[in-house]
């Protein structure tokens, strides 16, 4: 279990807008990057979409975490399967 100190930690760093804007930034990326890749290219873009959708989930499980919430095997289904955590 992550002590009370480590939480406030890790709050700090998730609440930090360097932190965001590393995790928008990569998005956004790869959002650009699927919108000049050949249509037809259909193996490429589910992969650029699915890694969309990981680093999506990895948000969310770094904010579950860094609320002292443990991750249930339900989070890692959908990680596997490459779909969005409901909000």
């Amino acid at each position: 279990m992550i002590e009370h100190e480590e939480l406030e930690k890790a709050k700090e760093i998730i609440d930090n807008p360097v932190f965001n804007k590393i995790f928008n930034d990569t998005e956004n990326s790869y959002l650009q990057e699927i919108k000049t890749m050949p249509l037809d290219d259909k193996e490429a873009l589910q992969l650029m979409v699915q890694a969309v959708h990981v680093l999506n989930e990895i948000r969310s499980h770094l904010n579950l975490v860094s609320q002292g919430r443990n991750l249930k095997t339900e989070d890692f289904k959908r990680l596997k399967n490459g779909r969005r955590s409901k909000k």
